[in-house]
């Protein structure tokens, strides 16, 4: 309550603290505990263009009806197939989605193109998902154009993600494991995780990907690059004490597996969709190691804003 304001954020009402609605609004989600300002209704009653597979696959998982979306977006895989897609996430067939009339259209300034959203004529959601918390984000953006209450749980679930303390889980039990390639045999000091070949390129720490890692309790892993996706050189890395996970997207690292080996370097290939895929995805792996997390001190509250 430190950083809230009386008039503005809450007024004392019979010495009762009442959030007003402004403040219910800016907190992005519905707390369902029946708040006497709530602002929030969830008819589910928006078509959808999706261009972002991530936000695709959690948008059909909650229900909210998706009526295009680019080749892409492959899941959820049995429910993809029955909506059209209209191209690609760098291009796209305009006039067949203009033709549709969505209500809104949904795109991410990482994932796509910037001159896409010039050719669209219904209202756009553009969110920019560099991390777990602007993935929280770009969930409530989306939220105020679909109101889904499916989507307002998984807003609450994303707030309440905290990170693993470090070294809370080993290294052989990463997630998203696909294949050991070569296990280590000295203590790893360093993660390197590749998403390309004919040049070599890495995820740095400020990306969704090594948001996930550090969210994992592996933040201390990563090597501090300057650009997000750096070009690298192999060999600069001790292969004694560095770990190379190649991912499986979006180069095909799992076909490549001969390759690797012949590398000899202390190797694994993971689940990229693991990783990369934020949303739904990302949200159902990480509540999977929340659940044996510490409880705050006794005599303390989690608030979440």
């Amino acid at each position: 309550m430190s950083n809230l304001i009386e008039g503005r954020d809450y007024l004392i009402e019979k010495g009762n603290t009442v959030f007003t609605a402004s403040f219910l609004e800016r907190r992005g989600h519905c707390c369902g505990n029946g708040c006497r300002n709530c602002p929030y209704s969830f008819p589910n009653d928006k078509r959808v263009v999706s261009l972002v597979p991530s936000w695709t696959d959690t948008l059909i998982g909650c229900g909210v009806e998706v009526i295009a979306r680019t080749r892409f977006c492959i899941h959820p895989t049995e429910r993809v197939q029955g909506i059209p897609a209209v191209g690609g996430t760098k291009e796209c067939n305009y006039d067949l989605i203009n033709a549709l009339h969505p209500d809104a259209v949904i795109l991410d300034r990482e994932e796509n193109a910037r001159e896409m959203a010039a050719h669209l004529q219904a209202p756009i959601v553009a969110t920019h998902v560099k991390d777990i918390p602007s993935m929280v984000e770009g969930m409530i953006e989306i939220n105020r154009a679909v109101k889904n209450a499916k989507l307002n749980q998984l807003i609450k679930q994303a707030s309440a993600l905290q990170p693993l303390p470090p070294n809370r889980l080993p290294i052989e039990k990463l997630p998203g494991l696909v294949k050991w390639v070569k296990r280590p045999t000295a203590k790893v000091h360093r993660i390197l995780y590749l998403i390309w070949r004919d040049p070599w390129m890495a995820v740095g720490p400020r990306t969704f990907i090594g948001s996930v890692l550090a969210y994992l309790g592996f933040a201390g892993y990563l090597a501090d690059f300057d650009q997000d996706y750096p070009l690298v050189s192999l060999s600069d890395f001790d292969r004694e004490t560095t770990l190379f996970l190649f991912s499986t997207e979006p180069y095909p690292f799992l076909k490549k597996e001969a390759l690797i080996r012949d590398l000899d370097l202390n190797a694994a290939i993971v689940d990229g969709e693991c990783f990369g895929w934020y949303g739904a995805k990302a949200i159902e792996l990480l509540r999977r190691f929340q659940v044996d997390s510490p409880a705050p001190p006794e005599g303390k509250r989690m608030i979440v804003p």
